[in-house]
């Protein structure tokens, strides 16, 4: 991630906006066979987690409706949280890609659906499975 971006906050709302257009985009993919559409978010996300979250199109898009559609900003999280969205994406929709090339469709789905109930629990609730997941692997490790 940037430096320069990695310990400024991120409002609350762009990143459950955010991951809320990435649940729906990739149930949408799912439900209409729209397999194309896999490794097109996935390598937005990559973007999101190498760079950061303001680098992230579906991020920088989703801070726009926020701020137009949603109430005044109420909290502020670390940026960490939104890059820990962004590499689980990245790397779930990077497996989910490689399946769909070497024809294993089903397996695809799989892990592209449970990308998107990371994404959905994360702007449903505003609970980070992703940061947990990293931070549980980091203690482990």
């Amino acid at each position: 991630m940037d430096p320069g971006r990695a310990d400024r906050p991120v409002d609350e709302r762009v990143v459950r906006v955010a991951q809320g257009v990435v649940a729906v985009v990739l149930l949408a993919a799912f439900v209409f066979a729209m397999a194309w559409v896999v490794p097109l978010v996935g390598a937005v996300t990559a973007v999101g987690a190498v760079r950061g979250p303001d680098a992230n199109l579906v991020h920088l898009l989703a801070g726009r409706i926020a701020r137009r559609r949603a109430a005044p900003a109420g909290a502020l999280v670390p940026a960490e949280g939104s890059h820990a969205l962004d590499l689980v994406a990245a790397a779930a929709l990077g497996v989910a890609s490689v399946f769909l090339l070497v024809g294993l469709e089903p397996l695809a789905w799989v892990c592209t659906l449970a990308e998107a109930a990371v994404a959905a629990v994360a702007a449903s609730t505003g609970y980070n499975a992703a940061a947990t997941l990293l931070d549980h692997l980091q203690r482990r490790g």
